[in-house]
């Protein structure tokens, strides 16, 4: 290629380069910061402060576990390098989960969006956090709800594979009409279990959003059989939940699960309200000029429903004994935030390429959601460096 003719591909391989070595630099960071969320956390202290060194604890002392998660910890700690091995895990699969996420955001726009674009949406959406007013409330994390997280390691591994699973659900979406093959039916089958197996939270909002979809399905005469078929992936997870819930909410264990609207939800905070819509700012802003897409975009629409029960979920439910004031609920949510944020920036994109949005009628409209939107998105995720950077210093997630 002459690239004196052809410059646009050599500056858009320069791009891409400094993106990789940005991804690179955040995978050490992440092994620096988890390996010292295990050598460095003094019980009692706030210093590299984690639930790390707990779930490790659990595992190599304890041998009482319900992730996955815990297996490749015992396996580690047999080595003497157990700290260090378990940190350069976790740094691997928060990498991955960037790669992964630009590889989700490249399907979800049917591969019409420069790779440029995708990488940089994929370490926004791998760093993007509440939009933090201090007067709505003083900390950072606690009080709002985050989709970006970096002190609890099953959520770190759990994100990685729900991306997974999502994009293949998005896979098969397309073709499950005309019949899956054993292969896919499977590999479909075998992503939830294992995503489950490390921590059911996604399941949780994932599972009632593909019943939904199925049934609207049906309406549409999609032949019964073709939809139980897919459908029935879900159910070997079940399997999973049931032995979690055991183990979780045993009867010796003196922990439970009751209905109380409201307590999880509005349980920190200074205005728990204000906070709540803060934590989706950036997708709220944009589904409120997309709404119409509700009934055109099935991504779109799929994204929404996980929110809805990710939110019924840390409304309605509050769990009782030792993990009484723990907000685990609030573990799907986060994942739902999580691909409502990816949604509201390829629906940007989307907008910001839509001829129909480019009409005189339309142009204002246009205008102000680009430069809303992407306002609201570059300070999310500047929140999300920020947060991550002083997490690096060694400061408490409950800054």
């Amino acid at each position: 290629m002459n690239r004196l003719k052809h410059p646009e591909p050599v500056r858009v391989r320069a791009v891409l380069w400094i993106l990789s070595g940005v991804t690179l630099l955040y995978g050490a960071a992440c092994v620096y910061l988890y390996y010292h969320q295990q050598v460095s956390y003094v019980e009692g202290g706030a210093l590299f402060e984690s639930d790390l060194p707990f779930h490790v604890s659990m595992a190599v002392k304890d041998h009482w576990y319900y992730s996955l998660t815990a297996l490749f910890y015992q396996l580690f700690y047999l080595t003497p390098w157990g700290s260090l091995l378990t940190a350069v895990f976790l740094g691997v699969v928060s990498v991955a989960s960037v790669v992964l996420t630009g590889m989700l955001l490249d399907r979800i726009t049917a591969k019409q969006c420069p790779a440029s674009v995708i990488f940089i949406m994929a370490l926004a959406g791998s760093f993007m956090m509440p939009f933090f007013i201090r007067g709505a409330h003083f900390q950072r994390y606690i009080g709002y709800q985050s989709a970006s997280i970096w002190h609890n390691s099953t959520y770190i591994c759990m994100k990685l594979l729900s991306i997974g699973t999502f994009s293949m659900f998005l896979k098969l979406k397309e073709k499950y009409r005309v019949g899956l093959n054993a292969g896919e039916w499977i590999g479909f089958a075998l992503l939830l279990i294992l995503c489950n197996s490390v921590k059911p939270s996604f399941f949780m909002i994932f599972a009632p959003a593909m019943f939904f979809f199925l049934v609207a399905e049906l309406f549409r005469k999609v032949p019964f059989r073709r939809l139980f078929i897919f459908g029935s992936a879900v159910l070997p997870s079940l399997a999973v939940i049931l032995g979690q819930q055991l183990i979780l909410f045993g009867d010796d264990t003196g922990n439970g699960i009751i209905i109380k609207p409201g307590y999880a939800l509005f349980m920190r905070g200074t205005h728990p309200k204000i906070t709540f819509l803060l934590s989706i700012a950036l997708p709220l802003l944009v589904l409120l000029f997309t709404l119409k897409d509700l009934k055109t975009d099935g991504t779109y629409r799929f994204a929404w429903l996980m929110w809805l029960f990710g939110f019924l979920e840390i409304f309605l439910f509050a769990e009782t004994g030792g993990r009484a004031k723990d907000s685990n609920f609030f573990w799907s949510y986060s994942a739902a935030v999580f691909f409502v944020n990816l949604l509201a920036m390829c629906k940007l994109w989307e907008k910001y390429r839509s001829e129909e949005a480019k009409r005189a009628g339309k142009k204002w409209i246009r205008i102000f959601l680009l430069y809303a939107g992407t306002a609201c998105m570059c300070y999310q995720t500047w929140c999300g460096v920020y947060f991550f950077c002083r997490l690096l210093t060694g400061e408490s997630y409950w800054m």
